[in-house]
């Protein structure tokens, strides 16, 4: 292989996207066994900007935007932690959940609005989603 011909000057050497409130659509689910309980790790991708914490990183979040940059949730099914996917289905649909049991698959294509953090996962930045709202 030969010299490889590319421009690093829009290339980030962060993955992580600026902390504030975006739009996201929920793009997939998967089901998954964890240490304590099965949980449901779901991929949202981001497709709008609210607001950022740093407005000079606004142009950041917006190339969140453009490249349809995907961020993780996990939900666990253990039963003293179904309040968060509960709220995350709410947030969702519009309405609490009732009854027994759901379809994960229903979600999918709705939209919400999420904060993301910033965490530290072995020594790297990484983003987190936490709070999870209904989209207005």
């Amino acid at each position: 292989m030969g010299f490889v011909d590319t421009n690093w000057d829009d290339v980030s050497t962060s993955n992580v996207i600026p902390v504030g409130y975006y739009s996201v659509q929920i793009a997939e689910q998967e089901q998954r066994e964890g240490a304590k309980a099965p949980y449901i790790n779901w991929t949202l991708t981001v497709d709008g900007v609210l607001s950022v914490d740093d407005p000079e990183k606004a142009m950041e979040a917006s190339k969140a935007v453009e490249s349809g940059r995907k961020l993780f949730l996990n939900t666990s099914l253990a039963q003293n932690s179904l309040w968060r996917l509960k709220r995350f289905i709410a947030a969702a649909t519009g309405s609490m959940p009732t009854g027994t049991g759901f379809d994960p698959d229903s979600l999918i294509g709705m939209r919400v609005k999420v904060k993301v953090t910033i965490k530290q996962y072995e020594g790297e930045d990484r983003n987190d989603v936490g709070e999870v709202t209904k989209l207005v």
